[in-house]
């Protein structure tokens, strides 16, 4: 058996088990931008698949994380999709509201 058969073969056992889609089409994805061109630039936009997904931030402290997370958050919620804001810091929900956040929304 050749690599790419046995390759095949594996991918094909994963997609069954798993319900994984491999190949999905660009059509599959909606691209969003965070509004920070820098960290667009980077990370060429966030890729949204059908059906959700979550982001996840790590990094020094005072790096801005946070700040990313709920520009992030606020193009969501303009795009009327639910965000679930989980932290293991304090939220700051004047900050939140000053980014464009509807604080209100947030689960």
């Amino acid at each position: 058996m050749s690599k790419k058969s046995e390759l095949d073969a594996k991918l094909n056992a994963l997609e069954k088990q798993f319900g994984l889609k491999r190949g999905a089409s660009q059509k599959d994805f909606e691209t969003i931008y965070t509004g920070v061109y820098a960290f667009d630039y980077v990370i060429d936009g966030i890729k949204i698949v059908k059906g959700g997904h979550k982001i996840e931030m790590y990094g020094a402290e005072s790096s801005g994380k946070t700040s990313i997370c709920l520009k992030i958050a606020k193009r969501y919620q303009e795009l009327d999709k639910v965000v679930v804001w989980i932290t293991s810091e304090s939220f700051h929900k004047e900050w939140a509201k000053t980014l464009g956040v509807d604080v209100n929304r947030l689960l």
